[in-house]
């Protein structure tokens, strides 16, 4: 018998537990970039709960919805509106509503972010959290955007911070 065969328990859980419909604290794991079938740009937001291994994607498309769905997003993650420093983002923690989706072509259904959740608090956010920048043309996001998965970093030295008032940081 060798080590892995030694003390070796099925479990049925994969590492966390099963998720039923409800709401839960996620925590942003990676942000990559890459148009829609239709050419937008699309970031896509890995977001992850600690009680689950599995990555959960929210997509974000450069379209009619982008300001409401952008500002959902800042609000739900208690990120300043307009701060675009996408590895600041990295590890903030929101909530969302998961649920099963929709079947697929093999009538399978998965868990998915059915929508984010934004405290009432974070919905108003004080003028000064607000960051104020020029509307870029859609092409602009498109081409500054990292084409890359983000990697983490520590924070630069001297840089401004924004989490100072998060209540929740170190619980996830």
């Amino acid at each position: 018998m060798d080590e892995f065969q030694d003390g070796y328990q099925p479990d049925e859980n994969y590492g966390g537990q099963q998720l039923v419909e409800g709401d839960y604290a996620v925590k942003i794991h990676n942000i990559t970039f890459k148009p829609t079938k239709n050419g937008d740009p699309m970031m896509t937001i890995d977001l992850i709960t600690k009680d689950s291994p599995i990555v959960f994607k929210h997509r974000i498309v450069k379209n009619d919805y982008f300001n409401s769905n952008m500002t959902k997003f800042f609000d739900c993650f208690k990120i300043p509106r307009g701060n675009f420093e996408y590895q600041r983002w990295l590890e903030r923690v929101g909530k969302c509503h998961i649920a099963k989706g929709e079947p697929n072509a093999e009538g399978k259904a998965y868990m998915e972010i059915k929508y984010l959740i934004v405290d009432a608090k974070a919905a108003s956010p004080t003028p000064q959290a607000q960051v104020q920048r020029p509307a870029a043309p859609a092409q602009q996001f498109h081409t500054t955007a990292p084409q890359q998965p983000l990697a983490r970093q520590t924070e630069p030295a001297g840089s401004a911070s924004f989490d100072d008032d998060i209540p929740w940081k170190g619980t996830f």
